[in-house]
């Protein structure tokens, strides 16, 4: 019975620490409030995939396709200019980042395909 018990150990330590290359590691979601009495609301998903982060934007409200970016900062007060522009597209890949590294950043949607354009919706990014 022992040996079994350690042959099953064993077999489970093995599985656990095999990942293949690219498996998705730590899906982070992060939640889309509206902002300047916009209706925007919605989530943002980050996957991280291998070496790269996966973007993905649901959103709904009088969601266009505006501009999303990434800042530093909080939704109350974050910096002036975009970090990490994503573009208009529902899905975007940030290269060569890990997720640590989007901790305490914050994810604006914009009005229009501008990133200088208001903010309609933002979440906060948290691991």
């Amino acid at each position: 019975m022992r040996i079994q018990t350690l042959a099953i150990s064993a077999a489970l330590a093995t599985l656990a620490t095999a990942a293949p290359a690219l498996a998705i590691v730590n899906p982070l979601v992060a939640q889309i409030v509206p902002l300047g009495g916009s209706s925007v609301r919605g989530n943002a998903t980050f996957f991280q995939l291998g070496s790269n982060i996966e973007v993905g934007l649901n959103l709904t409200g009088n969601a266009t396709a505006g501009a999303a970016d990434i800042r530093k900062g909080t939704c109350k007060s974050y910096a002036g200019s975009a970090t990490m522009p994503l573009g208009v597209s529902q899905d975007t890949r940030l290269s060569n980042l890990k997720l640590e590294q989007l901790n305490g950043d914050v994810l604006l949607i914009h009005k229009t395909s501008s990133v200088t354009s208001p903010a309609v919706g933002c979440a906060e990014i948290k691991g």
